[in-house]
């Protein structure tokens, strides 16, 4: 199997090449932001709850939102595509067929 950054378009065939191309520089964009985001969060969480006590809840609502942030444009162009993590995972095992 693939892993989700060795996809090209040529992987999802009888989709639009150049959405698929989109999509795919959005998602691996979005990885290396959200990455660096929880890093930031995750250091500033810690030295916060050494200083004030325990910030979990707080963390975790923060995370998500910034996930949801930064993960926006790759979503909607997703959605666009009509794509579902099924047939993402297809792709990946390179069983993807032209779609009718």
């Amino acid at each position: 199997m693939k892993r989700f950054s060795e996809l090209t378009s040529a992987d999802f065939p009888g989709y639009d090449s150049d959405k698929i191309s989109d999509w795919l520089i959005a998602m691996d964009d979005a990885n290396g932001k959200y990455k660096v985001a929880v890093v930031i969060l995750l250091v500033l969480f810690v030295i916060l709850s050494i200083v004030a006590g325990t910030l979990v809840l707080p963390g975790i609502l923060i995370i998500l939102v910034v996930q949801i942030l930064v993960f926006r444009r790759a979503n909607r162009l997703k959605k666009e595509l009509n794509l579902t993590g099924k047939i993402i995972k297809m792709a990946r095992k390179g069983e993807l067929t032209i779609r009718q």
